[in-house]
């Protein structure tokens, strides 16, 4: 479900505060939702993380949204079929490459999401991906 940046910024505080290893990497995925400033500001915070587990995350959805191969192969491995359960498990994956800086990376999620996004069985993954979809556009 798409959450409110509020709540997010809620979450952020909590991710913060929290000494779960686990747990803290579950939250990255529900903040990959923020708003692009805040994101980007995140994802580096985390690349920096002391816990290799959280820093690895980190690192890899830097190289997501600010080199084009990574991100081409992400996109092309998680949207090269329809698969709906994948696609659920990489949605973070996909809204942090919705802010990637190169516009052909941005078109081609656009593009490739689109193809899958009337397969779509599951009401809520329907309405994130048609709000990754806006936030592509603008």
């Amino acid at each position: 479900m798409p959450l409110s940046q509020t709540y997010l910024k809620t979450i952020r505080r909590a991710f913060e505060e929290e000494t779960n290893i686990e747990v803290k990497r579950a939250m990255i995925a529900v903040l990959m939702q923020i708003n692009e400033k805040d994101l980007k500001d995140f994802l580096n915070e985390i690349s920096f993380d002391p816990n290799p587990k959280v820093g690895r995350i980190g690192r890899m959805l830097v190289d997501l949204q600010g080199k084009y191969d990574s991100a081409r192969n992400e996109i092309n491995n998680i949207l090269k079929d329809f698969n709906e359960i994948r696609l659920m498990d990489n949605l973070y994956r996909l809204e942090t490459i919705k802010y990637h800086a190169d516009e052909r990376i941005r078109e081609l999620l656009m593009k490739r999401l689109k193809a899958h996004t009337r397969r779509i069985r599951k009401p809520v993954l329907k309405k994130r991906i048609e709000n990754i979809l806006v936030s592509i556009r603008q």
